[in-house]
């Protein structure tokens, strides 16, 4: 019978063993056997993750945005533009959906998260034509319908 010192070597020796072994102690409910410290650490990262694929996800959405409405341009590059902002925008709903918890850290980031994917388009694309506000809506860009060009 492994001792938490044992399972706390084995954290540190095979990552990947380490997991399976605490999942199959929680399986059969010997908690007793859990080595706790490192269990809490890594719930606390898949947080931390989360998070982070938010931001990433939103940064990602609004340099695409940025670069669809703002930038004149070829067809084919402003369709890449919008589809990839469409696909960042369905990862988005999908960390929402499955947390509905970081609603309040999306609204909280989303005016950072736009100054720093502002800053970035200024550069990448040496241009200065991205407003300095905020100019899209939460609801427009989880909405779907908002990257499909209106029709003439």
């Amino acid at each position: 019978m492994a001792t938490q010192t044992d399972d706390k070597n084995l954290y540190e020796r095979d990552f990947y063993l380490w997991i399976q072994e605490t999942a199959n102690l929680l399986k059969t409910r010997q908690l007793d056997q859990l080595d706790y410290e490192n269990l809490i650490d890594e719930v606390e990262s898949l947080g931390r993750l989360e998070r982070s694929n938010l931001r990433d996800s939103l940064n990602t959405l609004f340099r695409n945005l940025l670069k669809w409405k703002y930038l004149p341009s070829q067809e084919d590059e402003t369709n890449e533009s919008s589809a990839n902002a469409l696909k960042a925008s369905f990862e988005l709903q999908e960390i929402l959906e499955v947390s509905p918890s970081l609603n309040a850290y999306f609204d909280e980031i989303l005016e950072e998260t736009y100054q720093t994917a502002r800053k970035f388009m200024m550069i990448e694309m040496s241009s200065n034509v991205f407003p300095v506000s905020l100019p899209f809506k939460k609801e427009e860009i989880l909405n779907d319908d908002y990257y499909f060009p209106e029709e003439d």
